[in-house]
């Protein structure tokens, strides 16, 4: 029972991020760009599971190693200049905002 609620708790999970990551990739990269920029982004992603199912790493060296890599994308995420994006637009009315005369 305890692994079958850590499953459905994973998938819960995994059922917010998916859609909020892409909302804000589709918010934040160009259409232009999208296809190069995220190649170039999965090539060192798919490096790092080659090196890790081609070794014979323990299990234990193997989880630190994915915890070191979470620790340095969060530190370069912390570094990160705030957004310059645009303010949201004003509600229309009728939207929940009372009409202006």
């Amino acid at each position: 029972a305890l692994v079958l609620a850590g499953f459905v708790a994973f998938e819960f999970c995994c059922g917010l991020y998916m859609p909020a990551v892409s909302a804000v990739k589709g918010a934040l990269v160009p259409e232009s760009l999208r296809s190069s920029v995220y190649a170039t982004y999965r090539v060192p992603m798919n490096g790092m599971v080659l090196v890790v199912l081609l070794s014979d790493f323990p299990p234990d060296s193997t989880l630190l190693g994915c915890v070191g890599l979470l620790a340095l994308a969060a530190a370069a995420g912390a570094m990160l200049p705030p957004s310059s994006a645009p303010p949201p637009p004003p509600p229309v009315a009728g939207e929940g905002a009372a009409a202006v005369p």
